[in-house]
């Protein structure tokens, strides 16, 4: 049986950039001067643990931060084919990671409302970690989390992501996207899957 790792931006969840796409032009109906920089800085603080959740949504000088964020984490649709997909994974004996760049209450919240964990056996995020891919340092508490356990398939939709795992033995995997990393395995959907697992 193999582990299988997603992400969960760009695969389980179809939107992937969503700082530039979805957050920024959220915040910026309120205040059209925020500049994409001043967010993006905030938020890498925040995906790591070194600003909390209530230092963040103030930074961004939203003091509705509950209902806001509700609303912003609510625009991400689950890929139509994932729930069909982990259920045959699992009946399938395979082991399912999330390995994530979020903050962990965005992570914590998505994968609840979704269903998700009960499917997942490790939640690796980092906002819990404190280290995001592709720093290494991200991929080595993945490592400790499934050591002994092959063959694995990592499945992320960012070429810098997909790039350090070779030195770990992972096959990598796309599914609908052109990137200049090559994979693996490059699959046009998420039911393609069951063609190498």
């Amino acid at each position: 049986m193999a582990v299988v790792i997603f992400d969960l931006m760009g695969t389980i969840f179809t939107e992937s950039h969503i700082i530039q796409n979805v957050l920024h032009p959220m915040l910026q109906k309120r205040f059209p001067g925020l500049s994409y920089d001043v967010v993006k800085e905030a938020y890498n603080k925040y995906s790591i643990g070194k600003m909390n959740r209530l230092g963040f949504w103030l930074a961004m000088c939203v003091k509705d931060y509950d209902a806001f964020e509700k609303k912003y984490l609510d625009t991400f649709k689950l890929n139509p084919d994932f729930m069909s997909i982990i259920k045959y994974l699992k009946a399938k004996g395979h082991e399912i990671v999330i390995f994530t760049n979020l903050p962990t209450e965005w992570a914590r919240y998505l994968m609840k409302k979704h269903g998700l964990e009960k499917f997942v056996s490790e939640a690796i995020i980092s906002g819990e970690t404190g280290v995001r891919k592709p720093d290494r340092a991200a991929y080595e508490i993945v490592v400790e989390k499934i050591y002994g356990k092959e063959p694995v398939y990592f499945i992320d939709d960012k070429s810098e992501n997909l790039m350090p795992v070779s030195r770990y033995g992972w096959k990598t995997v796309t599914i609908g996207i052109d990137i200049s990393f090559k994979p693996d395995f490059s699959l046009k959907s998420m039911n393609e899957l069951k063609t190498i697992l």
